[in-house]
């Protein structure tokens, strides 16, 4: 997973209310990434590698233009996995900047 902060692409793909972007391996955030938003997004690489590019694409936004953000499967599937890799990271004390440099 490949982490770009302070993207100037999610200024012209993205809502303002948007932090991150994922598309295949890599993560485009607007600001500084933090460890929340890096297992969110950890998660849906998982699913592109998962489902593919085409398959990601469909299945989100079919699940996105029919149940919304907050119950998109595919939302609730990264949010879930985000808190259990949260736990994970912090139970074995990692730091954002350990996640950035290739120490997870």
């Amino acid at each position: 997973m490949t982490v770009h902060e302070h993207s100037r692409l999610l200024r012209w793909l993205l809502p303002d209310d948007k932090e991150a972007f994922t598309f295949g391996q890599h993560v485009f955030c607007r600001g500084r990434a933090s460890l929340p938003l890096l297992a969110h997004e950890a998660a849906h690489v998982g699913q592109f590698r998962r489902y593919g590019i085409v398959g990601f694409f469909r299945r989100y936004w079919m699940h996105q233009l029919w149940n919304g953000y907050v119950r998109n499967p595919m939302e609730i599937e990264a949010r879930e996995r985000a808190v259990r890799i949260l736990h994970a990271w912090k139970r074995l004390g990692y730091t954002v900047e350990d996640f950035l440099e290739g120490r997870v």
